[in-house]
Formats: C-alpha cells, structure tokens, sequence
C-alpha cells in the first residue's frame, strides 16, 4: 500500500510558526487600516492648516510694512514685528509636522503592501498544502485498485498470457507510483513553507489584488 511521506517535525513546525505570524498579521489588519485613515485625515488637516498659515504670514508681512510705512510708532512696530514672528513659527511648526505625517503615511503604505503580500503568500500556501493533503487521501485508493488488478490478472495470467502481462505490469506500476508519490507530499509541503515564507514565487495569476494604499 502506498504510504505518501509525511512532513518532518521541522517542517511542521516551522508551517505552523509562519501561520502564526501570518494570523498576527491579519488581527492587526484592521488596526493598521485604522491608523491609515486617521494619518490621512491628520495629514489633510495639516494641509488646510498649513495653507492658512501662508496666508496670515502674507498677511502679517504686508501689515508689518503697511506700519512702517505710514509712521507707526515702535510699539505698534514691535506688536507688528511680534505677530509676524508669531505666524512665521507656526507656518515653520506645521511644515515640520506634515513633513513627519507623510513620512508616516509612507511607512504605513508600506506596510499594507507587505500585509497584501502576506495574504498572497498564505493562500498560495494553503492552496500548495490542499494538494499535498488530496493527493494523500486519493493515493491508498488508487493503490488498493491497482493491487486488486495485479491479483487478478495474475490469476487471469494462468488462463491467458495477455492477462499474465497486465499483471506484471500493474506491479511495476504500483512500485514506481509508491515511490514517486513518498517524494511528492514532502516536496509539495516543503515549497509552501518556502512560499509562505517568501523564498519561492508566487504562482502567477490572471488577477492581481488591488491595494489601497493611494494617497486621497
């Protein structure tokens, strides 16, 4: 009977590591696209903040001279001078800040990439690990069958030489199937592990996922 060759404990292991990690992945998923959102609406903000601190800088600029111009006395210069200060820091305060929020957004938009990646990965796996799992199931099937046929055209043999032939062929087959067949389901969970883990390709597909990580 053909028995298909079971994963190592090392095998085992470390699939079981990778979908741990992939399942931690996936229960900050939600989290992640939360903080997605909010450094996009933080951003926007800043954006509308920022537009309205050139304004008043623009503002206080052309105050500041319209002063100087008209004889204003140095405490009204200074108040002027002062105010102006005031907006120039805030419009510098928020170009820094927004500067920080893109750069988050950035490392945020990556990390979603690498997430799609990751859901990629596992499926593919999952896919990989199905096969080895049917192949498994269906293999001592077709074993039984092709033994039982082996048996009687073996005894069929005796009666038609035609039959003898068919028996020994179905021998031969059912040796170098058990053999092919102990090779694959170690070979096919081998390279889920290595999908899962990115060091084989994924499979290519007619569509690819679509990502949310644009700008808004």
């Amino acid at each position: 009977m053909v028995e298909l060759g079971s994963s190592s404990a090392a095998e085992s292991d470390a699939i079981k590591l990778g979908w741990h990690y992939f399942n931690e992945a996936v229960h900050r998923k939600k989290k992640a696209q939360r903080d997605l959102q909010s450094k996009r609406v933080q951003r926007d903000d800043l954006c509308a903040r920022l537009t309205a601190a050139k304004q008043l800088v623009a503002e206080r600029r052309a105050e500041t001279s319209r002063l100087a111009v008209t004889g204003a006395n140095d405490a009204e210069l200074d108040a002027a001078e002062a105010a102006n200060r005031a907006a120039q820091d805030r419009f510098n305060t928020l170009t820094v800040a927004l500067a920080q929020i893109e750069l988050e957004l950035t490392v945020l938009e990556e990390e979603a990439v690498e997430q799609a990646e990751q859901r990629k990965r596992a499926d593919a796996a999952a896919e990989v690990e199905r096969l080895a799992d049917e192949i498994a199931e269906i293999a001592p099937t077709f074993d039984d069958a092709i033994a039982r046929l082996a048996s009687v055209t073996g005894t069929a043999g005796a009666i038609i030489f035609e039959a003898k032939q068919i028996s020994g062929f179905a021998d031969s087959v059912r040796g170098e199937l058990a053999k092919a067949l102990q090779a694959i389901g170690p070979l096919l969970r081998s390279h889920a592990r290595h999908v899962l883990s990115g060091h084989a390709a994924l499979p290519e597909t007619k569509t690819e996922e679509n990502i949310d990580v644009g700008r808004n």
